[in-house]
């Protein structure tokens, strides 16, 4: 038995990314009620999925949480609670797939630093469908207990970051209220 924390569904259906808490053998959570990332994948025989594959190469000694990955399946975005390069409780990162045909080959997290993360807990960064801004939650380091949502251009928050492995367009940071929430895109 696991207990799930969160899921994206890559766009073509062939792969869930899930952060879920692990139980031991006897059935009991883990002691450090940490989660991990793992990825299912579409058993194309028998229609169903594949039992699920820790991504070694992501998850750490904290807890990781709120995949996202791109439209096109080639960047993971997800928040992790490991302090040693984080800036608050929890930080958002990215990383990119390493090869088209396997869902468990990603190179080494990169935080989204500054432009996004804050002394607090910053996460659920999600992208358009045209890649060209992230939406994400953050309390700002405040300790109200409470959480706005944030837009930025992935074109300004990738501008100092050689090659990120994902097409972005756009400018700005914008702050929406906790109040209504109305996006209104042109295409």
């Amino acid at each position: 038995k696991r207990g799930f924390v969160g899921q994206c569904l890559s766009y073509d259906k062939s792969a869930l990314i899930v952060s879920m808490l692990e139980e031991d053998q006897r059935g009991r959570k883990s002691k450090s009620n940490s989660s991990d990332l793992f990825v299912f994948t579409r058993n194309t025989d028998e229609g169903g999925w594949n039992r699920p594959i820790a991504l070694e190469g992501i998850n750490s000694t904290g807890s990781e949480i709120s995949p996202w990955l791109t439209p096109d399946g080639k960047v993971l975005f997800f928040a992790s609670s490991k302090s040693k390069d984080g800036l608050g409780s929890y930080d958002i990162y990215y990383s990119k797939r390493l090869d088209s045909t396997k869902w468990t080959e990603w190179s080494k997290p990169v935080s989204l630093g500054k432009k996004v993360n804050t002394p607090g807990f910053d996460a659920y960064f999600i992208t358009d469908p045209f890649n060209r801004y992230g939406y994400f939650s953050s309390d700002n380091g405040q300790k109200d207990g409470l959480s706005d949502i944030y837009r930025i251009s992935l074109k300004e928050l990738f501008s100092d970051i050689p090659n990120p492995g994902i097409n972005v367009d756009s400018t700005a940071l914008r702050f929406i209220t906790r109040s209504t929430l109305l996006i209104r895109d042109t295409i």
